[in-house]
């Protein structure tokens, strides 16, 4: 798949109508001090500290999902897209 292709089904999956159909991009970096740090521009408020980059990840998820419900959003837990990008 040609990266145009990819940036326009991510752009497309950002604009739908409900939010388990769009698409949710987590910022995943592992700072100096040697934990991992997970934030995202599509969920102000997601910011999450761990010591493995897979503990930051399936602890982002249930984190979003919480945000997004205590936010009023209807979410469907199994199927909530999210795109990791490492740093």
């Amino acid at each position: 798949m040609t990266t145009w292709r990819k940036e326009l089904e991510i752009e497309r999956a950002k604009q739908s109508d409900t939010y388990s159909d769009r698409l949710i991009t987590v910022s995943v970096r592992k700072l100096p001090e040697g934990v991992w740090l997970v934030t995202s521009d599509d969920l102000p408020g997601l910011i999450v500290e761990t010591d493995t980059a897979e503990e930051a990840i399936d602890l982002s998820r249930e984190l979003a999902i919480d945000l997004l419900e205590t936010t009023g959003r209807q979410v469907d837990r199994t199927h909530q897209k999210f795109a990791f990008i490492y740093y």
